[in-house]
């Protein structure tokens, strides 16, 4: 998570992660999401065999990334062009047939992407009420 440091004390790391926490979970009572889809996402997670996908490339995962998937360093300029890049490989893996929640229990986001739109509609959205795909926030910067 940011601010997390090796060099930190005990308690300065305890504080940390502490906001951190109060952070995502007081996001998580925010109201955009029912108390009713909350225990389905559970259940299903709990219950459900299958495998979550790791959708979460960040800035220094994201250009080897995109190379793997055929995407050049000189076909972007920047971060907002990369990650923008990146968010089309990740709206093309979320929107495609075989991507769906039978066997994709959940899948990890990176931050930026729940900013960004699949299909017209918030990412974590699209994958929990079209794809039946638990959306997971990844909360760490790497």
């Amino acid at each position: 998570t940011e601010g997390l440091n090796a060099k930190q004390s005990d308690a300065d790391y305890t504080k940390t992660i502490d906001q951190a926490c109060q952070m995502i979970f007081e996001a998580s009572r925010s109201g955009s999401c029912s108390a009713g889809a909350f225990k389905a996402m559970y259940a299903k997670v709990a219950g459900q065999d299958g495998f979550i996908a790791a959708l979460d490339q960040s800035g220094g995962s994201t250009p080897k990334a995109l190379k793997l998937y055929g995407v050049e360093e000189t076909e972007y300029s920047g971060e907002v062009e990369m990650f923008t890049k990146i968010h089309e490989m990740r709206s093309r893996i979320a929107s495609n047939p075989k991507f769906e929640g039978s066997r994709v229990l959940g899948a990890i986001l990176f931050e930026q992407t729940l900013d960004r739109l699949i299909e017209g509609m918030p990412s974590a959205r699209y994958l929990w009420e079209q794809k039946g795909i638990v959306p997971f926030l990844k909360i760490d910067k790497g």
